[in-house]
């Protein structure tokens, strides 16, 4: 993707064509490129996001006859998470 949005003009015909071409001249691990980065970057996203949403389902109302969290609890506590 970074290769087709850097690349000037019509260089590429499609995405299937940009990485034909980057594997043959860079090999496999170009296609990786910047992947760490990614990962670091959204780790702690997720992780904020998965812990807020488990303290919010803690305190929302459940249901007095299952003990589970109504649909629309647990939709409100992943929209407030993030």
């Amino acid at each position: 993707r970074t290769s087709m949005s850097e690349a000037f003009g019509n260089h590429y015909k499609g995405l299937v064509d940009c990485a034909v071409r980057t594997v043959k001249m860079e090999g496999w691990t170009a296609l990786y490129n910047g992947y760490s980065i990614s990962l670091i970057s959204g780790s702690p996203y997720v992780g904020f996001q998965m812990t807020f949403n488990t303290l919010l389902s803690r305190v929302m109302p459940r249901n007095t006859d299952t003990g589970k969290l109504d649909i629309r609890y647990k939709l409100l506590c992943g929209a407030l998470a993030g």
